[in-house]
């Protein structure tokens, strides 16, 4: 008689340890799913940091130059501080450059209209 009431009290504990630790799981992954929610929502609705933004320079400004390695210095004329940019940087740049200088627009051709009855 007390094993059977051993063996019932134990299934019965087993049984509630497997509802109580489905629970427990469930409860967890959407605390879980809400923290990386709201987590990731203000992640993403954060400022900048001023290294990211973009800045216009004008060429009355600066002076470009490139130096041994084939990195883009851009010198500021005022203030003759420079940054240095990788080589890949400076040779896009360049090509951009060299392309306004060296290529000349084509003009715009005007469409053909054609006669209405």
């Amino acid at each position: 008689m007390e094993k059977i009431k051993f063996e019932t009290i134990l299934s019965k504990l087993k049984y509630f340890f497997k509802q109580f630790l489905l629970y427990v799981i469930f409860v967890l992954s959407l605390g879980l799913g809400f923290v990386t929610g709201f987590y990731y929502h203000a992640f993403k609705n954060s400022p900048l940091d001023d290294k990211y933004k973009i800045g216009v320079v004008h060429n009355s400004e600066t002076n470009l130059a490139i130096d041994e390695h084939n990195n883009l210095l851009i010198i500021d004329k005022e203030s003759g501080n420079y940054k240095i940019y990788e080589d890949s940087i400076g040779f896009k740049i360049f090509n951009l450059y060299a392309k306004n200088l060296w290529t000349t627009p084509k003009p715009v051709e005007p469409t053909p209209v054609t006669p209405t009855k």
